[in-house]
Parts: C-alpha cells; structure tokens; sequence
C-alpha cells in the first residue's frame, strides 16, 4: 500500500512537520476550544484511487480461450486522481471522543479498467490493450468516530475510523456513447470502510487539521446484467482511494 500510495503519505507527512513545527509557540491559541459541543468546518482534499479487482476461475479456462471476442489476457486497475470537497460537522463527546458527520460532500473521480485481449483463432494477431474509463462525480455521507490523545500546546493528534455512504450524483462520460458503457455496467452507489489518522493544529481564530483517510469499498460494483464481456471474468470490481484532507473549522 505505501508503494502504491507513497505521494500522498510523503504530502502527509511534509504537511504534519510543517504544521508541528509552526504550531510550537508559547502561546495557547483558542484555550476554551472543546467548551463548544459543535463545530463546523470545511475540507478539500486530493488523493489516488483505483478498483480492487478479483477474477473469477473462468479467467484462467478454457472458456475464455474460445471467447469470440479474444482472449482476455489480463484485467487491471491502476491508480488515477480523486479530488474531494465538501462540510464537516463535529459534536465534542468527552476529552478524547467526538462523533463526525458530513451531510454534504463531493467527489469527482476518474477510475480506470484496463484489460488485454488477444485472438487466440490468428497467430499473426498482436495483444490489444483496451482502456475504459470510469468517469463519476460522487454525493457522500461520511459518519466518522473520532479517538484523539491529550493536546499539547497547540496540536493534538488523532485517530478516527467509520463508514463513508457514495450515490453517483452525475456520470460524466454519459453523453458520449463511447465512455458511457462501463459507467452504464456499475453500481451508481457504494458503501466503503473508511480510518485515517490526523493532527489538529490551532490558530489564533481557526484551526487547522490534515488528515490521511484509507477508504475500502465493501460493494462489487459491477452489474449482474452488463453489456460488457470481459467483466464476465471478473468476480468483484472494490472501490480503493487513499486521500490527503485538509479540513478548516
């Protein structure tokens, strides 16, 4: 995983120093912080994401040697670009927990599925590489439990973990015909495990927090009905995005 998703980490991490070192001043910013139950802010955040993808026995048979549209050599995801934005609502429980919620968030992703195929009936045939872009923009409803330690000074660290709802607001391919068939072949919602790890820094007259989340999809997204044969070999398409959030209250 740090290997796939080391830019965003390094971000993190560079992040955190920076913010860690600035916030070691003498004076306490916003002493009575937590004397307010609920707080509200703001986020934008950037990160990678790709498709868990598990393939059935049919992948490696003889069926799919006799498939009329080739061979499928290979089915692959690799990381593309998820951008997020959206509000935040924190309700303060006790010294170390909170509760989060997020009533409006969205997200624009763009997944891709790569697959190989070759015409197993013409030794002249080369591998063809096909490239299907998943292209959609995201409403979600993030519900986070939120452990943090002690603040010092101005910092606090801490860790959260919950569940993040997604409905497809808009699939951005639709009006053209071509990129729209994959959309047309999934899910228009999921639900994913979502935990992180981040560091409250406070300000004279607002805080600052960045945040590293971890979000697993828990749904296959692929349809039982699609019109697309090479995802007649796949077993499960899951959602996977790593992201570097910087959330304003």
């Amino acid at each position: 995983m740090f290997n796939l998703h080391r830019k965003e980490i390094t971000c993190f991490l560079f992040v955190l120093a920076a913010l860690g070192v600035e916030a070691q001043v003498k004076t306490r910013h916003q002493p009575n912080y937590d004397a307010k139950p609920l707080r509200f802010g703001y986020y934008i955040g950037f990160g990678a994401t790709h498709f868990d993808v598990k393939h059935r026995s049919s992948f490696l048979s003889a069926a799919n040697t006799a498939d009329p549209n080739g061979t499928v050599l290979s089915i692959t995801s690799p990381n593309t670009t998820a951008i997020r934005a959206g509000a935040m609502i924190n309700y303060f429980v006790n010294d170390y927990f909170d509760i989060r919620f997020s009533p409006l968030n969205i997200s624009v992703q763009k997944r891709e599925v790569i697959y190989v195929t070759e015409d197993p009936g013409n030794p002249a045939s080369r591998k063809t590489v096909n490239t299907e872009p998943v292209d959609k923009a995201w409403l979600e409803i993030p519900f986070h439990v939120k452990y943090k330690s002690e603040r010092r000074q101005n910092t606090r660290m801490y860790v959260f973990g919950g569940t993040r709802w997604a409905f497809e607001t808009n699939a951005i391919g639709k009006r053209n015909s071509a990129r729209s068939v994959i959309n047309a072949s999934l899910r228009t919602n999921d639900l994913m495990l979502e935990y992180g790890v981040g560091l409250e820094v406070f300000r004279a007259y607002f805080k600052v927090t960045p945040e590293l989340h971890f979000s697993h999809g828990l749904f296959d997204m692929t349809r039982k009905n699609n019109n697309l044969h090479f995802l007649e070999h796949v077993k499960s398409l899951k959602t996977h995005t790593v992201s570097l959030v910087i959330l304003f209250q």
